[in-house]
């Protein structure tokens, strides 16, 4: 009976392969649908003006600002249930997990001139 338990299923190995494909996959979705949703909100529909950063369209309209903490939890979820090949590579997964759920729950200040950077000559 434990032999059965503890036996490689293939069939199931297969199944688990697939799904964290599919949660790649996902992933990759959501950072493209992400920049194109910003993109086509300024220069396709002309809702908001185009802003140069991406944490600036949390400030924007509420469907913007929606999407944008929609779609950070959810890449956070995914990040937080992705497992690496090893500890380390899952402690960088949490942090990267952690990390989107903070840009989408705690944003760059409304204030904040994101240009002024460029005009740093170290």
């Amino acid at each position: 009976m434990l032999k059965d338990i503890l036996t490689r299923n293939p069939l199931r190995t297969s199944h688990l392969e697939s799904s964290f494909i599919v949660q790649r996959r996902g992933m990759a979705f959501l950072a493209a649908v992400f920049a194109l949703a910003f993109l086509s909100s300024s220069f396709v529909f002309n809702r908001t003006d185009f802003q140069t950063s991406i944490s600036a369209y949390y400030w924007t309209l509420d469907l913007e600002r929606n999407f944008f903490v929609g779609v950070l939890c959810a890449v956070g979820v995914f990040l937080l249930l992705y497992k690496g090949y090893n500890r380390l590579e899952d402690r960088i997964l949490d942090l990267a997990g952690i990390s989107a759920a903070g840009v989408a729950f705690f944003p760059m200040d409304q204030t904040c001139d994101c240009d002024s950077i460029t005009s740093y000559t170290g």
